[in-house]
């Protein structure tokens, strides 16, 4: 197993929180243990009163508890993450955490919904890449539409607009190796038997790669 998800609204979390979200990082990170996943995926907080201040000292706690398990933890940048919805801002936040146990999450998604490029990935190296995402949309969403549009309207590779071809050509230069998914949100795949969207979605990424 890859990674373990997800704790969610962790980083900068409002003191009246802190500690239950503390108290659900032990258990995830226990859990992800017991599974035997390696790492475990974190998105940046979406909740209005996230504490910027607070993010890197949270991530801090959160890497040395992962760190004590022998987990690693993954830090994703969501296009409606609060204080921290870029791979630019992760990475800054990221290195001054300053650990080998923190990396980031690259998803398609999150990046190319907000209209940014594979730009973002320029002073990113390989050894922090801990997993990385794709899938696809038919348009490029407003802002209002992308939670609903991430939630219930991915495509699978290929099928929509997004430059994914430049995103794996960006990742082959760094030399990444590390995993590579798909992370496909879509209602109607969910309709169909999960035997034919298995050889849907391993089509769809052979077409990408080859």
């Amino acid at each position: 197993m890859t990674d373990y998800q997800v704790l969610l609204d962790f980083d900068g979390a409002a003191d009246v929180h802190r500690e239950i979200k503390r108290q659900q990082a032990l258990e995830i990170l226990d859990t992800a243990v017991k599974v035997g996943a390696d790492t475990v995926l974190v998105p940046a907080n979406t909740e209005r009163g996230c504490l910027p201040d607070k993010i890197v000292s949270d991530l801090q706690w959160l890497t040395e508890q992962a760190v004590g398990r022998n987990l690693r933890i993954a830090y994703e940048a969501m296009c409606w993450s609060t204080c921290v919805n870029t791979t630019p801002e992760a990475l800054k936040i990221i290195n001054e955490v300053d650990s080998p146990a923190l990396g980031l999450v690259i998803d398609a998604f999150h990046i190319f919904a907000l209209q940014r490029t594979v730009a973002d990935l320029a002073e990113v190296p390989a050894e922090k890449i801990f997993l990385v995402q794709l899938s696809d949309v038919s348009d490029i969403p407003d802002k209002q539409q992308l939670i609903d549009i991430a939630r219930h309207q991915r495509l699978l590779p290929g099928d929509g607009i997004f430059p994914l071809q430049q995103l794996l050509a960006c990742l082959r230069e760094k030399q990444y190796q590390g995993p590579l998914g798909l992370e496909v949100f879509n209602d109607e795949l969910k309709k169909q038997p999960p035997a034919d969207v298995a050889r849907q979605a391993m089509a769809a990424l052979r077409r990408l790669i080859v």
